[in-house]
Order: C-alpha cells, then structure tokens, then sequence
C-alpha cells in the first residue's frame, strides 16, 4: 500500500470515529435550537344558517420563540441576540408563561389576518392554550393554542395570513381525504391562496395532526408550486450548510458533466431518506443529524485536499452523504400531511426546488471561477486547496458547536 493509499485509509477510518462518536455523544431527542414551522389546523364547525358558525384552529407553534421574537433568519437560536431570553422562557413554568403569552396576546392575534372570499376579516379568539410542564430545556416544547372565529353563512374559503416576525407556517385542513382537503406551506410573510372551508352546514373539510398520508386524493391546485418553492428556500438562501457542500463538490472538478452527475446523485439520496422520514418509517434526532451534516461538509474537503482528481467512488460518498442530508430536510415536510396522492406531490414539488437550488449554487460558482480559472495551472493552488480549507474549517466548526456546543 503506497503512503497516499495509507494515509487516505487513515482518514476514512477516523472520520468512522468521529461520525460514531457524534451518534453517541449527540442528544437522542430535538433540540432546543430547532426552529421549526408553526402548524395550523383548521376546522370548519357546525353551522346554522342564521349564526353562520365557526372556524376551529388548532395552532402548534414554540411559544417562547414567538415571543422572544426569534425568526426564521437564525437556523440556530443560539445565533439569535434574543438567545438568553429564549432560554429563560423555556425554563419557566406553564402559569408563568401563560401569563407571558397572554400580554403577547394582542399583539398575535393583530398580526393574524383571515379573510373570506368577500374580503371579510374574520375575528380571531383565544379559546384555550395548551402549555406543556417544564421537561427537558435543551429540547423545545410546542404548544398548542386553540382559537376560533365566527364566519358568515355564505363563506366558503379563507385566507391565511400573518406576520413575518411569526415565520413559518404550514395550514392544514382537517380531513386529509375530504373533498376539499389541502395543506400549503407559508413562508415567513406570505399569505395563502383561498383555502377551502366546504359549504355552510356541511362537513368539516380541513390536515390533522397524526393522520399521516392517507388515500385517494390529489393534491389541490398550486401545491406543487408552493412546494417547488418551499425547497428552493430551503437551499438559497436558507440551506447554507447544504450549499457549502455543493460548494465542496465543485471544487473538485469544476465541469459540468461531473458536477451535475454528483449534485443528481445528491438529489436522489437525500430524496429516499427525505420520503422515509417523513412517512415515519426512520427516525433520526436532528441532534445526530446535524452535527453529521456538518461532518460530512469536512470529510468533501478533506478529500479535495488528498486528491487531485474525481474518482469513481465519489459518486458513493455523495450518495452516502445524500441520504445523511435528507434526513435534515425531512423537519421540513413531516408535518405536511395529506392523502398519499398529494404527498407525492408535495415530496417531487419539494426536491424540484431543492435540485433548482443547487443548479442555482453551481451556476455561480461556474460564473466566479469555474468558466475563467478552471483550466489555469494555478486553479487547484489558488482556488481549490484554500476554498476547501475554509469550507473544511467552517464544517469542523459546526460540527464542536452541534455536538458539544
């Protein structure tokens, strides 16, 4: 065995070490840094057709990140200037916060706009709030709040809307095989096409929490651009640490045929783990997970470090790392639900923006240096070995800050 073969060995065998290390020393359950989207569920109740009825939401969301006003832009709450506050707000005792989400009350029910198809803004209530008792304060605790709203007679659609400072939200029906069942996903400030409500004095038609994709129903019309755009979000400009891999994988050999064969090879790995851990048949802690992610930003670099060209076994090593990343993306959909039919969708509609974005990436890097300095006796020098420095560096630094931070 030459020193190269050696020396490679020796790093393939301790970045095992270290990937075992992280599953061991890594929480088993969520994290408290882990934003994720709030999740409402709507209900359209009884009617009469003098009173008109109501409109029943269940709304899940990390109180204490809503109101120590953290967003979206922090990935991690620790990167937030509101971090401390968050943290003592996970500490306290559900009467306490109660207490707290009651003087915040105004202020979210202003920012919450549901209007119906005539431009009716419906009047939204606080029925009942649900706050979980202090357990683990590393791990983040989701409430629920149940509000309600009467509407008119002659509604049969809403919209949803509320504050950017809110984030996220995924709106959901109830029913996931009613006739008019959806499930859409709002990023921060956006407001939803008409949702369908079913006719006065009808069934309620709305997602629940824990149906899981069911049968038969296709996905409402926009889903699959919502979708598409939802996964192109999630990589430019949310997905920094997904980007610094492609990054990564350019570096190396900056041709289009090589790079576009290991990005699809990306795309379709972290597709299979994606799928599975959102259907519920894997179950990884974003705990492992991420400290994993950026590992695996490391060992690419690593590679184009000890190696001057692209073997046929990255294109394992990528698929290998792929699955890894899906199980990242897999907080992003596993509240979505839905039939089976509009799960499909949803999951092509996601990695069409996912592979959109990382087509995005690849595009720049070949516009910065790819098309001008690729074939220069001084790219890997001046490029290659100091880009994949830093990008190493950036991963081990994520890595110590996932995983022991």
């Amino acid at each position: 065995m030459t020193r190269f073969a050696s020396f490679r060995l020796a790093s393939l065998l301790a970045l095992a070490s270290l990937l075992a290390l992280a599953s061991l020393l890594c929480p088993a359950t969520g994290v408290a840094h882990e934003l994720r989207p709030a999740v409402a569920d709507l209900t359209r109740v009884e009617t009469t057709q003098e009173s008109g009825g109501g409109l029943g939401i269940a709304l899940r969301v990390n109180v204490e990140a809503l109101l120590a006003g953290i967003g979206v832009e922090h990935e991690d709450t620790d990167d937030s200037p509101q971090a401390v506050e968050y943290d003592t707000l996970r500490a306290l005792d559900p009467d306490v916060l109660r207490q707290r989400l009651d003087a915040f009350l105004p202020d979210l029910l202003d920012g919450l706009a549901l209007v119906d198809e005539d431009g009716r803004r419906l009047d939204v209530t606080l029925s009942s709030a649900e706050l979980p008792a202090i357990g683990d304060v590393r791990v983040a605790r989701d409430s629920t709040l149940r509000l309600s709203a009467s509407i008119p007679p002659t509604s049969t659609s809403v919209t949803w809307s509320w504050r950017e400072a809110f984030g996220p939200v995924i709106v959901r029906s109830e029913n996931a095989d009613g006739p008019d069942a959806f499930s859409v996903y709002l990023l921060p400030g956006d407001t939803s096409d008409p949702l369908p409500l079913g006719p006065a004095g009808g069934e309620a038609v709305a997602v629940a929490a824990g149906d899981g994709p069911g049968a038969g129903r296709s996905a409402p019309p926009g889903t699959f651009g919502n979708y598409v755009r939802v996964g192109f979000v999630h990589i430019v400009p949310l997905g920094l640490d997904h980007i610094l891999f492609v990054i990564g994988l350019f570096l190396l050999a900056p041709r289009a045929g090589p790079i576009l064969w290991q990005v699809t090879t990306f795309t379709l790995a972290h597709s299979i783990t994606l799928a599975l851990a959102t259907l519920g048949f894997v179950r990884v802690s974003a705990g492992i997970v991420e400290p994993l992610i950026a590992l695996s930003i490391v060992a690419i670099c690593v590679e184009n470090l000890l190696t001057t060209r692209l073997h046929r076994w990255r294109l394992a090593v990528v698929f290998g790392f792929g699955l890894l990343h899906g199980l990242g993306f897999a907080s992003v959909l596993q509240d979505v639900g839905g039939s089976a039919t509009a799960f499909l969708t949803t999951l092509i509609a996601f990695n069409v923006g996912v592979e959109l974005g990382q087509l995005l990436v690849v595009a720049l890097c070949f516009a910065c240096v790819g098309w001008w300095f690729r074939d220069k006796p001084w790219y890997r020098r001046f490029i290659t070995v100091p880009a994949s420095l830093a990008i190493g560096a950036t991963g081990l630094f994520w890595f110590v800050q996932r995983a022991f931070g």
